[in-house]
């Protein structure tokens, strides 16, 4: 099997495994992965294999810990079931619900896994929007995961509270994560 790892760009030693589906993306889970990089000490990180979402395989000698990012539901997960799980030492999850799901749908112990929530990093200090002059929203994931419903939920929102001065920024599209021609079916939801 050959292994690719990937780690922030401007990292000497990436520890972090990539695959052919994450190589040329920048989500979320990629900056978390990222982060990781920078934040332990390479030679404790060497010790194991870590493999954010989707699963290759494992590496002879290192631990392996699988850092779930999807929902139980999505295909990538399969091969948790029926005692898939043990091949791992540590399942890590990012949010208690997901962690459930995984447990529910999945068949996976709960003594099997932790939760490491899904964070962001600080962002520097910058000059706010006023909230006594406009109310600040923001979209800020792929378009299958409820874009759909944004548009309607907006135009009601704007009929029932005309009265309030409001802001939406959406940022939507698969091309964070390299997959651009996953945009085409949004293309009129986008236009909207």
């Amino acid at each position: 099997m050959k292994l690719n790892v990937i780690g922030d760009p401007e990292a000497s030693n990436p520890q972090v495994e990539s695959n052919e589906l994450d190589r040329n993306a920048m989500g979320g889970t990629e900056l978390m992965k990222y982060a990781l990089n920078k934040k332990i000490d390479p030679a404790i990180l060497d010790k194991f294999q870590i493999i954010p979402s989707r699963f290759r395989g494992t590496v002879k000698g290192k631990i392996p810990i699988y850092w779930v990012h999807d929902l139980a539901q999505d295909p990538e997960m399969s091969h948790l079931k029926d005692g898939g799980w043990k091949k791992f030492e540590k399942i890590v999850c990012v949010s208690h619900w997901q962690k459930q799901q995984i447990v529910d749908f999945l068949g996976v112990p709960p003594s099997k896994m932790v939760v490491l929530q899904n964070a962001i990093e600080p962002i520097a200090e910058h000059t706010k929007p006023d909230p006594k002059e406009c109310v600040n929203l923001i979209y800020h994931t792929t378009p299958h995961r409820g874009l759909e419903l944004l548009y309607p939920i907006m135009e009601w929102v704007e009929q029932h509270f005309s009265h309030i001065n409001w802001h939406l920024d959406v940022y939507s599209s698969f091309g964070i994560y390299g997959w651009k021609e996953r945009d085409k079916p949004f293309e009129e939801l986008f236009k909207k």
